[in-house]
């Protein structure tokens, strides 16, 4: 996956995925095993914090960035080099704002450079709502994948999301066999996040 991101180049989000964190797999758990989370706060600027539960067994790391429009951002990793990495990046209010019908509109944006080289013939956008979210995400195959290329992820799953007042940009950047179990697991941890305010 080597493609320019319309908000944050795609090089950029796997160089931090891999400096900070090492890229993990996640495996699907026993039937009817609820997996161990935990609580944790992001600051945001002057915006307050975005809080997220993890999966106890993920590593985290939340460190401020140079981009004035998203000035954090957070990396989970678990396990093994290459299956996949999740970039958040929230953002402070004033900075970014849409309502439900712009942050639709902006993700079918951001889905139109990807078209031609994805191997979906087209590509769907999914929505998800919680109490305190709502956001839409599109999935995409690469169709310049190389398995033998260093960092390279045959799948990106690309989103933005409202939570309280803030404004979430997010990547999940997958292999085989966890696309769908990554991508998941991102979703809810949006979908359950809240926005806790200064």
């Amino acid at each position: 996956m080597n493609k320019r991101l319309p908000v944050i180049e795609l090089r950029d989000l796997v160089r931090t995925a891999l400096v900070c964190l090492s890229v993990f797999s996640m495996s699907e758990g026993v039937a009817g095993e609820t997996a161990k989370t935990v609580t944790k706060r992001y600051s945001v600027g002057g915006a307050g914090q975005i809080q997220l539960s993890l999966r106890a067994d993920w590593q985290e790391n939340g460190k401020p960035t140079k981009n004035p429009n998203f000035p954090m951002v957070i990396q989970l990793a678990s396990g093994n080099r290459n299956d996949f990495a999740i970039s958040i990046h929230p953002s402070t209010p004033e900075k970014n704002s849409a309502d439900s019908g712009d942050l639709k509109s902006a993700v079918e944006r951001l889905a139109k450079p990807y078209a031609k080289g994805s191997g979906e013939n087209k590509i769907e956008l999914q929505r998800f709502k919680g109490a305190e979210s709502e956001g839409y995400f599109f999935s995409i195959t690469d169709n310049t994948y190389n398995a033998g290329r260093p960092g390279d992820f045959k799948y990106l799953a690309r989103g933005l999301a409202k939570v309280g007042g803030l404004f979430v940009s997010f990547s999940v950047l997958s292999n085989d066999p966890v696309r769908k179990t990554a991508e998941e697991a991102c979703v809810e941890m949006l979908r359950q996040a809240t926005h806790i305010k200064p």
